[in-house]
């Protein structure tokens, strides 16, 4: 039998990312969802009334919920695990209506959402993310990790574009150790220095054009613990998907995780290998599009030049 649980005015009944285990039944008051839209991100809110139901999807596709539920004023709900829901919508016709007309308007807006998305590079140069990373470091005074990085850098591109500058960093880090210690704190072991390493080893790989296991291990870096270096993982595995040539592939990660993370730190560079992508699949329409709006979502000067060099080339203003 469904539970009936009550809720007080301003209380969640469960947040976005939560498991779902259970199909909600609004039986009395009233409660919002609240999402992101996925061209916009913008906050969309959708109110529920009585008799309506809400976790459906995700608790049958047992997914995390796609959502926030609210509680706008006090209300009861009754909560069906999935064989109980799935008894009830036995045989029900009407229910089953109900369910698929709900489905339908939703999906409909989130393909005009992603149709949207579609119609609005120069590669990111290899050595870029290893440089910028030892940058991260010796601001944050972890000049230990910044040399480490440093030293990489030159050995796997003496002759980059950042050389001379890794060098002039690699100097003051060393004068920095020297003088006020390595900026390392000693409490717990480091895993951000492994994956500091792990980061490196991705990098080198990509320079030598190894894109499947470089994959591979910023798929590691991306499961551990260290959220820094994670995000930058994350981009990178689309970036190595975009490399060996998985086009649809690239779009539909990028896609899934910036429908997840909108406000990733790579957002912009992220929205230009989809640009790209769509390119070599012959899509140049969606492919300005999104290079416009990658333009919009970047402040890197780096990032921007090689977005305007894109949009030349696809014959845009």
């Amino acid at each position: 039998m469904p539970k009936a649980l009550q809720y007080q005015a301003n209380s969640v009944i469960y947040f976005r990312g939560n498991k779902a285990e259970t199909v909600l039944l609004l039986q009395a008051g009233k409660v919002c969802l609240i999402s992101e839209d996925l061209e916009t991100y913008e906050e969309v809110k959708e109110t529920l009334g009585k008799g309506e139901f809400f976790g459906v999807k995700s608790a049958l596709g047992r997914y995390p919920r796609e959502e926030n539920a609210v509680v706008l004023e006090n209300s009861v709900v009754l909560s069906f695990t999935v064989p109980e829901f799935e008894s009830v919508a036995d045989g029900n016709v009407g229910l089953v209506m109900q369910m698929l007309k709900v489905f339908s308007n939703q999906m409909r807006r989130i393909h005009k959402q992603v149709a949207s998305l579609l119609k609005e590079e120069k590669t990111q140069a290899p050595d870029a993310g290893l440089f910028a990373v030892g940058g991260y470091y010796f601001k944050k005074k972890k000049y230990a990790y910044a040399r480490h990085i440093f030293d990489r850098y030159l050995s796997y591109y003496p002759t980059g574009k950042q050389a001379e500058q890794a060098e002039a960093y690699l100097r003051s880090a060393d004068t920095h150790i020297a003088r006020y210690g390595d900026g390392l704190i000693r409490v717990a072991p480091s895993e951000d220095l492994e994956s500091t390493k792990l980061y490196a080893e991705a990098q080198e790989l990509i320079s030598q054009e190894k894109y499947l296991p470089a994959y591979q291990v910023l798929k590691k870096i991306v499961d551990s613990s260290d959220a820094d270096f994670a995000e930058k993982g994350e981009f990178e595995m689309g970036r190595c998907l975009f490399l060996m040539g998985k086009y649809e592939e690239c779009i539909k990660y990028y896609t899934q995780l910036l429908a997840k993370k909108p406000k990733h730190a790579s957002v912009g560079q992220a929205l230009l290998f989809m640009g790209q992508s769509h390119e070599q699949c012959g899509r140049a329409e969606q492919a300005l599009s999104f290079c416009k709006k990658a333009l919009n979502l970047t402040t890197d000067v780096g990032v921007k030049e090689n977005i305007n060099a894109a949009i030349k080339r696809l014959g845009g203003a």
